[in-house]
Parts: structure tokens; sequence; C-alpha cells
């Protein structure tokens, strides 16, 4: 991948961001940067960090970190490694980088790549685990000491020195689902609560609710779940503040409202009066956001730009529902309208409470919603009815096959579409079948064939058989899913 129309502004850098400021149609405020790229799918994941006080934008391409400071545009950093860079943690005071370097008798050889945000601090050291690492389960503090979760229970918090000394292990009696780094504090979600590491022990925080991971924290003091549940963190209490009840959005609390943004726009209610809702609308499709110093920030693209945003909460739009958008209430079970029925036709469609007057709601306890409207984790040869009775909604459901007619029977293949749909309400979910690339709704030869020669770059796969593909979730097809989808062959 080429970056385009790049302006070096420190050392030789592989990766650079280009500042420019913009106005664009009805967009009120400026873009604080822009940063353009050739193909934004081999960008991992730009987003938003408190990090010594300073907001930062950060993110990876190859073996380079792009580490921007939003607050001070005039700033903006990257490092490079030696290889392409895996996963990456931030503290307040630097960053690390880290990649596989080798397997051996199970064992993970990894290295990272220390650096500080004021480039005082640099190095570079060699671990191995009995786990493979990914990004819940690897943070840093701000002495660089290193936390992984232990192997093979995920019962404990390993403690590494910035040298590499193992310096403790922290039991906590369950499974460890994520690790977090905030408020000078590293955290971690067991069982669905929330502790923090305390010297070397942990100590609980208090909360009624049970958080569902993946959680972020997003700025004055609050931490939201992928089930957009908006928690504030006081005083060792987790206090749930707002519910949108809509998964895999990005929430923040400003000094007046309770906010989520949705595609293009921010939505929300007023904190002292939940009848007053609010909103903005951007040009880009936004993918982060963070509030700080009384500043609403969001990142998104719209094409193959980068665009960050700055809006304060009088900017936002109140009193009044943006046009084909559904604003929300906080704790109201709520969910953002996501896009229109391809069929009027709703025959045929499993109906559940249809009759009272809640927004739409749906959700699964075995399949998973992702943000570009695609439904996965559906095991092959999977039937209409069962798919159905899989998925919680207080509306119509109804298949449609890829030729847009209604499915009442057989079984679910990849490709097919979802509708969920309550009066005006209606979301449509493209549908992903474990392994199945060529959508029959079982995996065979065919889709081996497919997934091997999608690796020799001899076909493409659409984004929903990408995701259908994905078989270790890593967001990305490699040799391990061919792997895994010839087991499911045999």
């Amino acid at each position: 991948m080429e970056i385009k129309n790049s302006k070096i502004w420190m050392v030789s850098l592989s990766v650079v961001v280009v500042i420019i400021c913009i106005m664009a149609g009805t967009i009120y405020s400026s873009a604080l940067f822009k940063i353009k790229y050739s193909n934004t799918d081999n960008i991992n994941t730009l987003k938003f960090v408190n990090a010594n006080n300073q907001l930062m934008l950060t993110g990876t391409y190859k073996n380079t970190v792009i580490y921007n400071n939003v607050s001070d545009s005039n700033k903006q950093y990257s490092f490079t490694t030696e290889k392409s860079i895996e996963l990456y943690a931030i503290s307040d005071k630097g960053i690390c980088a880290s990649y596989l370097e080798h397997k051996e008798d199970n064992l993970y050889f990894y290295d990272f790549f220390f650096q500080s945000f004021d480039g005082t601090y640099k190095n570079h050291i060699n671990l191995s685990f009995q786990t493979k690492l990914n990004e819940y389960n690897f943070v840093i503090d701000n002495d660089f000491n290193i936390y992984i979760t232990s192997y093979p229970n995920k019962d404990g918090i390993l403690k590494f020195s910035k040298n590499g000394k193992l310096l403790s292990r922290i039991n906590t009696g369950n499974n460890i689902e994520q690790l977090m780094f905030s408020n000078k504090k590293v955290y971690c979600v067991c069982g669905g609560k929330m502790y923090y590491v305390d010297n070397n022990s942990l100590k609980s925080i208090s909360t009624s609710n049970k958080l569902v991971v993946p959680c972020t924290f997003t700025g004055n003091n609050v931490v939201y779940d992928t089930q957009g549940r908006l928690f504030e963190l006081q005083n060792n209490t987790l206090k749930l503040i707002a519910d949108f009840n809509a998964e895999n959005v990005h929430c923040i609390k400003t000094n007046n409202y309770y906010l989520y943004c949705y595609k293009n726009s921010i939505r929300g209610n007023s904190i002292k009066n939940p009848d007053t809702t609010v909103y903005y609308n951007f040009d880009i499709n936004i993918s982060c956001a963070y509030y700080f110093n009384s500043n609403i920030y969001v990142g998104g693209y719209n094409g193959n730009q980068f665009y960050i945003y700055k809006i304060t909460d009088k900017e936002l739009i109140s009193n009044e529902s943006p046009k084909n958008s559904n604003t929300s209430k906080p704790n109201s079970n709520s969910k953002p309208n996501n896009s229109s029925n391809p069929n009027n036709n709703s025959s045929n469609s499993t109906v559940t409470n249809n009759n009272d007057n809640n927004p739409l709601k749906y959700s699964s306890n075995i399949y998973k919603f992702k943000k570009v409207n695609i439904i996965y984790n559906v095991d092959s040869k999977t039937s209409v009815t069962k798919f159905k009775k899989n998925i919680n909604c207080n509306g119509t459901i109804t298949i449609y096959n890829k030729s847009g007619d209604v499915k009442t029977s057989g079984n679910i293949g990849t490709g097919m579409t979802v509708v969920f749909a309550k009066g005006n309400e209606k979301a449509k979910f493209k549908i992903a079948v474990n392994g199945d690339l060529t959508g029959e709704g079982n995996v065979n030869s065919l889709d081996l064939n497919k997934m091997f020669n999608f690796l020799l770059e001899q076909v493409s796969l659409s984004d929903v058989e990408a995701v259908a593909g994905d078989l270790n979730g890593d967001n990305k097809i490699t040799n391990k899913d061919l792997v895994l989808l010839d087991r499911l062959t045999n």
C-alpha cells in the first residue's frame, strides 16, 4: 500500500499524517487531520487515547506505529520495527509495539519495541509465552511494564518489567476477558466484572451490571461495552448511566449529554432532561470517538480519506430528529435504525411482540453483529427455523436469498439477508456462515478451493464472504484459516 501526498515532519517516516483544515458542506467544524491511503484495508484500527494529558490518535501500518497529538496539531510522530506489527499497547508515557517472531516447542516468541512519547526512552526486548497474544490480553503501564493473561486458564495476570524480567503473577480466580489501561491504572474484566491492579493484587470495582467485552474508555471517566451501555467510573464504583442497546457503537459522555455514534452521526440525550434529543451529522463513517477538554472528537473515513472533526456541546442540534435517523434515549432499550428492507414483502416472517410501543430491538446470544451490517458466527447447515430461534426480536424476522426472494425453509447461506422490522423501523444484515464462501449453507471442497484461490490472489471475496472465511477471528484470511476450513470439510 502506498501513502500519497505525504509530508515529512521529523525523521524519515514510512507513514505520515497530512494536516489539512477543511470546511465541507453541512459540517460546521474544521477537520483537524486529513489522511489519504490508497487502500484503507491495510490500516490497523485508528483509535483515540488519552496519553499524558494529551489526546492521541494512534494506529499502525505494516511495521510503523503512527501517533499524533490531536490536542496540539503541530506534533506528530511515528517509529518503525523490524517486521509488520501485530499488536500495540499504549500508556500515558508511550507505546509498545509487538510482533510474533516465531513459534517453537509450544512457545510463542515475541519481539517488543518501546518508545516514549517524548522520545527519551527506547528499548527492544524478546519474551516467550505459552499463549498467543491478542489485543485484549496485552497492555503496558507508565513504567513500561508488560501485562499479559496467564496460560492456559487465563485466570491470572503475568507482569514483566521493561527489561523482560517476570515481576509477579496476579491470581484472579476467573478467566480474564480483557485487559485495559486508563487513568494511570491497569484494569481487567473477569466474569463481566471490572477490577484494577494495585501493586501485585486485584481490587474489585463495585457494579450491579455485567460488562460485555470488548470495553472501551472514552474520556470523562466513562467506559462503554460492546452492547452500547455507558458506565461512569467514580470512587471504585462503575455506574450504568445510559443504555443505547446498540451493539458495536461508540459511546461518550460530555458535560451535558449522553451520546452514541452511529454511521455518520452522533445522537443522544440531555443529561438533565432526557426528553431533549440531540444529533450532529458528519460526512464520514465514524470509526472512533472521544471526549477531551470539553471537545467531542470523532474520526472516520470518507472514501480513502481519514478525517478528524472536533465539535462542542453547543454545536449539537437539539429538539429535532435528523432525517432518516432514529435518536435514542438512554436506558430506553432502543436500537439505531440500520437500513431499509430490500423487499416490502414481510410475509413468512417471524413475529415477536410487535404490538408494543417500544423501538425495534434485536439481539442474539449465539450470533454476533458487525458494524458493517453483517451477522456472523453462524454455523454451517443452520436451518432458517433454527436461525430465527437464535434471534431475540420484538418485531418481524424475514430471510431473503441472494435473488431477493423470501426464504422460509432450508439452510442459511453466506450472502443471504435478514431484515428485522417493526412499524416504520427496519434493519438489514447480511449473513456470514462459518466457512461457507460459496453461499450454499454448508462447508465443502468448493469453499476450500475458493479460499485457496483467494490466498493465491486469483479471486476476490466480498465483505460478507471475508467474514465467513475469517475462522480464527483475527480480521484477515491467512493460511491458518485455510487449515481450519480444511478441518471443517473433513
